[in-house]
């Protein structure tokens, strides 16, 4: 007896298509899944360097300690 995917695969042209039966997934871990998979697709895209990155990366947190230095370090309002 042959016990079926809880998917299917379609692919056409330009699109993957997944089927899930409902009952078999969870929804929620589907939904991070494909986000996971989408931001993926977008760092392979992506020209940024590690270094670039990294760089962004200082300079967003210094931005937010900045905003927020007085709150967290208990001298805020």
């Amino acid at each position: 007896m042959a016990i079926e995917p809880a998917y299917q695969v379609d692919r056409n042209e330009d699109e993957i298509v997944v089927r899930l039966r409902r009952n078999e997934v969870n929804e929620a871990r589907v939904s991070r899944f494909l986000s996971y998979l989408e931001l993926a697709s977008i760092r392979d895209r992506s020209r940024l360097t590690a270094e670039a990155a990294a760089e962004l990366a200082d300079e967003v947190d210094q931005a937010v300690w900045k905003k927020n230095r007085d709150r967290l370090s208990g001298h805020g309002p």
